[in-house]
């Protein structure tokens, strides 16, 4: 039996959803995906425990992952001109990202 990572799981759910749907087009559309996807999942949080079931709580993480890391790809939302993640996080406010969206995006 061949176990896969979650970041193995999220490679296979992004190719899936990439043959299945066109791109987003926009950070409206992206949120709105990613939305769905939350709600699929606390749909089943939300169940008694006896109830619940992990492998579709499972399912639904990774499509959550694998919709969040589309909307960066779709979005050219990405670190390539940004440089450290980390830094990013501590002073978001700063750097080219802060113009994303900004006269064009829907």
């Amino acid at each position: 039996m061949i176990h896969s990572t979650f970041p193995e799981c999220v490679r296979q759910e992004l190719q899936l959803a990439r043959q299945k749907h066109r791109p987003q087009g926009s950070a409206h559309e992206a949120l709105a995906v990613i939305l769905e996807e939350v709600c699929e999942f606390q749909a089943e949080v939300f169940k008694k425990s006896e109830q619940r079931s992990a492998a579709k709580m499972l399912v639904e993480l990774v499509q959550i992952a694998a919709m969040c890391q589309r909307a960066a790809e779709d979005l050219h939302i990405d670190l390539s001109h940004e440089g450290d993640y980390l830094a990013i996080r501590k002073h978001p406010d700063r750097g080219a990202m802060n113009n994303f969206g900004k006269g064009g995006d829907a």
